[in-house]
This record gives C-alpha cells, sequence and structure tokens, in this order.
C-alpha cells in the first residue's frame, strides 16, 4: 500500500510534484509496523497513519486524510488506533508536531488528549562554514566499537536511561547516511548524521561535560563536504536552550513546530535535562 500512500500523502500535505520517497516510507513501516494504520473506502485508501517508537517515546505521524472525506471523523480513528498502538508497544512518552497556524488538527489533537508543550524550531543554514581541518573528526565507518559503547553508557547516564546507539549504528550501516564523531582524548563526545532518504534533518547529540560550539562546526564541515549543494537543517526543540545556544549566524529559522504531548503520557519528556544538548526532530 505505500505507493498508494506515497501520492495520497502529497494530497494531503499539498506538495505538488514532491513526495515522500519509498524509502522514507519504508523506514517508517519498519520501525513499528503493528502501529501503521490506513482507511480503505470503496477500494480506495482515504487516510494513514505511521508511528514511530524511540526508546520509551512514541511519535505520532505523519498522519493524514483525503481533503474531501475529512470532516467525518476519519482524522480521530486514525489517531486513537496509532496511540493505542503505541501504549501496547510499552511507551511512557506520546508526542506529536503540528504547525502552530494548524489551528482544527491542534483542536483535534487537544479533544484526543494532546496538550502543548515547548516548539521545535528548524534552521536552515544559509552559508558553509569556512573549511577546518578534521583532526577531531571520525568517520562512523571509521569508529571505535568500544569507544562508541562508552559515549552510549555517558549519554544513558545523564538522560536517564535514553540511547542514540541503535539510532548510530542503523545510519552506521546505511550507505546513504553521512555520520561523524567528535573524539577528544580517547573519548567520542559527541555526532552528527545525515541521511536525506530517511529523516531530511542533520541530527546528532552531544555530551554536556565536553560540548563547544568548534564540535557543531567541525562535524557540520563533515557533512557539508559530503551533501555537497544540499538545503542543510536541523531541528531544536526550545527546551534544550544549551543545544539552541550553539546556533550561529551561518544558520536561519525557517518554520516553527508546536510540540504537543498526549496527557498522562510525558515521562521520557520530562527525564530528559533541558540542559541537554539533543539536536534531533523527535527526542522526548
Amino acid at each position: 500500500m505505500l505507493a498508494a500512500i506515497r501520492i495520497l500523502g502529497s494530497e494531503c500535505f499539498n506538495r505538488t510534484g514532491s513526495c515522500r520517497s519509498m524509502e522514507n516510507l519504508t523506514e517508517l513501516l519498519s520501525n513499528h509496523p503493528a502501529g501503521c494504520f490506513v482507511e480503505e473506502q470503496e477500494n480506495e485508501i482515504v487516510g494513514f497513519i505511521f508511528v514511530r517508537v524511540l526508546g520509551n517515546v512514541g511519535f505520532v505521524g505523519p498522519v493524514g486524510v483525503k481533503p474531501d472525506r475529512q470532516g467525518a471523523g476519519l482524522g480521530k480513528g486514525l489517531m486513537r488506533a496509532g496511540c493505542d498502538a503505541l501504549v501496547r508497544a510499552g511507551c511512557t512518552a506520546i508526542g506529536l508536531e503540528v504547525l502552530p497556524e494548524l489551528g482544527n488538527n491542534i483542536g483535534l489533537y487537544q479533544k484526543l488528549g494532546f496538550v502543548p508543550t515547548f516548539s521545535t524550531i528548524t534552521y536552515k543554514k544559509k552559508s558553509i562554514y569556512e573549511r577546518m581541518a578534521d583532526d577531531y573528526v571520525i568517520e562512523g565507518k571509521d569508529v571505535n566499537l568500544h569507544l562508541l559503547e562508552l559515549f552510549d553508557r555517558s549519554f544513558r547516564n545523564e538522560h536517564g536511561g535514553y540511547s542514540f546507539l541503535k539510532d548510530i549504528k542503523a545510519a552506521i550501516s546505511h550507505e546513504g547516511s553521512s555520520i561523524c564523531f567528535y573524539k577528544e582524548r580517547d573519548v567520542i563526545a559527541g555526532f552528527l548524521c545525515y541521511d536525506p532518504l530517511i529523516n531530511p534533518f542533520v541530527w546528532g547529540a552531544f555530551l554536556t561535560d565536553y560540548v563547544k560550539k568548534e564540535m557543531l562546526e567541525r562535524l557540520f564541515c563533515y557533512i557539508e563536504k559530503r551533501n555537497p549543494g544540499e538545503a542543510l537543517r536541523i531541528r531544536i526543540n526550545t527546551r534544550y536552550k544549551k543545544a539552541a545556544s550553539m546556533i550561529d549566524n551561518s544558520f536561519e529559522v525557517e518554520r516553527c513546530l508546536l510540540r504537543m504531548m498526549l496527557n498522562g503520557y510525558e515521562s521520557e519528556y520530562m527525564i530528559i535535562d533541558e540542559k541537554s544538548i539533543i539536536i534531533h526532530s523527535w527526542v522526548g
């Protein structure tokens, strides 16, 4: 059904001439197949929902209903099915993100028990960093597994058990990914990753005891060099003030999303410290 969902998604989100890639939809489906549903009427798919599981965090979306079938309760039914699947999967936090100007959508989510929290800002890279030496940067394929596991252990200690290790290993093994690590004194202090077929945003995280602005610059240089001509973007939730403070004048604000959490399912979001250096389209 992915081919039909791809076309319907373009119609739902007004993406004229632009659809999600099949690789992206396949990745969404493979994350949690039991949480992906479609609404079918008269042998036509008129609605869909995907949900993802990241550790103990459940993320709802994308979800879409054919424009001429909206207002009939289809979106509400899909949302309930997706959220129920995340509860069954053991998620202790469930959330989504929505454009602030989509009042009808926000109203629907509130009726389903979601409450607004902090916003997420998308930053677009508007100028290239001056080329810097790669003395501290390690390519994903060259990273030492022992050092990577030490980084994961330290990160989990800082963030209430939250781990990126599974996502990092998947990125290293994926041919289309650009992933790099910042190593200082035999310690991996942070990483950035970009894979446009799976996630259209550069994402990553840093250990708070080591972080400095130069780390982001050096790693971003690596991503820029391996993706020439790409319009690179990152997303940071405003809850993570320390991460936002690393953004310099080479970025510009492109858009803002409202993050909403399901009432009673905010625990993981509250565990992660607001001082965390997390650059991710969805964490917590």
